[in-house]
């Protein structure tokens, strides 16, 4: 085996090890159930008033999937931990602490750490507008709060860094979220023109 396959089978088999595809296919049940719901409180709100509103689709899916997403984040970090006994807990407040399976360990938990918060500071201002202004700083609580959370509940170690790749991922989404809203009008402004 070459050094490439190699590393192409180590990555393999820490993304199968990390990412929990079980809890994100309840992620992706709870989005479908969330839409669905807005949907049918838009039909029926329709109804009542007897005026017709526009869907607002994209709005709509966006908030679903924060929904979805911030519930993810929960389960993953602490939900599914408060069942296990004798997991290390405590605090950490030094920045960029090795992972004990080494490096490629540590570049992949940083990475997956900031992808959490990603979409959630990249839909957030598909919402509403005033969480445009909001939403880095909402997703920089939010990851502090989990940290202080598990140190609370003393269901894992709260660390600095980790707090830092979530405010990464989220300014990464922060940044990433205009470009999408102008890629999208310019999707809808080419499907109107046709």
């Amino acid at each position: 085996m070459t050094k490439t396959q190699l590393w192409f089978e180590k990555l393999r088999v820490t993304i199968i090890t990390y990412i929990p595809f079980e809890k994100l296919g309840l992620c992706a049940a709870i989005a479908i159930a969330l839409f669905s719901l807005c949907f049918v409180l838009h039909l029926l709100f329709s109804k009542l008033t007897k005026k017709t509103h526009k869907f607002d689709f994209m709005r709509f899916l966006s908030l679903s999937l924060v929904i979805a997403f911030i519930y993810f984040i929960f389960d993953v970090t602490i939900l599914s931990r408060l069942s296990v006994q004798g997991i290390n807990y405590g605090l950490n407040m030094q920045l960029f602490t090795p992972n004990p399976e080494g490096m490629f360990s540590t570049v992949i938990t940083a990475l997956y750490n900031a992808l959490m918060f990603l979409p959630i500071s990249l839909l957030l201002p598909r919402v509403a507008r005033p969480f445009k202004y909001v939403a880095l700083p909402l997703c920089i609580l939010l990851g502090c709060g989990i940290e202080y959370l598990q140190y609370y509940l003393k269901v894992g170690m709260c660390e600095l860094d980790d707090a830092i790749y979530y405010a990464l991922g989220a300014l990464a989404g922060f940044l990433l979220s205009p470009l999408v809203f102008k890629l999208e009008q310019k999707f809808k402004g080419r499907k109107k023109s046709q």
